[in-house]
Protein backbone atom coordinates (compact mmCIF):
# COMPACT_ATOMS: atom_id res chain seq x y z
CA UNK A 1 0.00 0.00 0.00
CA UNK A 2 1.44 3.45 -1.00
CA UNK A 3 0.31 6.34 0.97
CA UNK A 4 1.83 10.03 0.46
CA UNK A 5 1.71 10.87 3.67
CA UNK A 6 3.13 7.42 5.03
CA UNK A 7 4.96 5.46 1.88
CA UNK A 8 4.85 2.35 1.84
CA UNK A 9 3.59 -0.66 4.06
CA UNK A 10 4.71 -4.10 4.38
CA UNK A 11 3.55 -6.92 6.49
CA UNK A 12 5.90 -7.09 9.43
CA UNK A 13 7.68 -10.62 10.46
CA UNK A 14 5.55 -13.51 11.24
CA UNK A 15 7.97 -14.79 13.87
CA UNK A 16 10.15 -12.64 16.03
CA UNK A 17 13.64 -13.36 17.30
CA UNK A 18 15.12 -12.56 20.55
CA UNK A 19 18.40 -11.54 19.37
CA UNK A 20 17.95 -10.97 15.74
CA UNK A 21 15.03 -8.45 14.55
CA UNK A 22 14.75 -9.99 11.31
CA UNK A 23 13.44 -7.47 7.89
CA UNK A 24 12.10 -8.20 4.87
CA UNK A 25 14.25 -7.15 2.17
CA UNK A 26 12.15 -7.50 -1.16
CA UNK A 27 9.37 -5.59 -2.64
CA UNK A 28 6.38 -7.17 -4.24
CA UNK A 29 6.16 -7.24 -7.96
CA UNK A 30 3.82 -5.25 -9.52
CA UNK A 31 0.77 -6.25 -10.71
CA UNK A 32 1.62 -7.65 -14.05
CA UNK A 33 5.19 -7.49 -13.73
CA UNK A 34 5.90 -10.90 -14.61
CA UNK A 35 3.10 -11.01 -17.68
CA UNK A 36 5.64 -11.75 -20.73
CA UNK A 37 7.80 -14.07 -18.81
CA UNK A 38 4.96 -16.41 -17.36
CA UNK A 39 3.30 -16.51 -20.89
CA UNK A 40 6.94 -17.47 -22.42
CA UNK A 41 7.04 -20.54 -19.84
CA UNK A 42 3.53 -21.51 -21.29
CA UNK A 43 4.61 -21.77 -24.40
CA UNK A 44 3.67 -18.19 -25.90
CA UNK A 45 5.19 -16.64 -28.46
CA UNK A 46 5.98 -13.05 -28.98
CA UNK A 47 3.81 -12.36 -31.62
CA UNK A 48 0.80 -14.16 -29.24
CA UNK A 49 1.91 -11.92 -26.67
CA UNK A 50 1.88 -8.86 -28.48
CA UNK A 51 -1.82 -9.58 -29.54
CA UNK A 52 -2.53 -10.13 -25.79
CA UNK A 53 -1.28 -6.89 -25.23
CA UNK A 54 -3.04 -4.59 -28.14
CA UNK A 55 -6.54 -6.32 -26.97
CA UNK A 56 -5.94 -5.66 -23.44
CA UNK A 57 -5.57 -8.86 -21.84
CA UNK A 58 -2.31 -8.59 -20.89
CA UNK A 59 -0.88 -5.27 -19.43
Amino acid sequence: IVEDDVGQEHIGMPIKFLREPGQINFVAPDLGEHNEEICRELGYSDQEIQELKVSGVLS
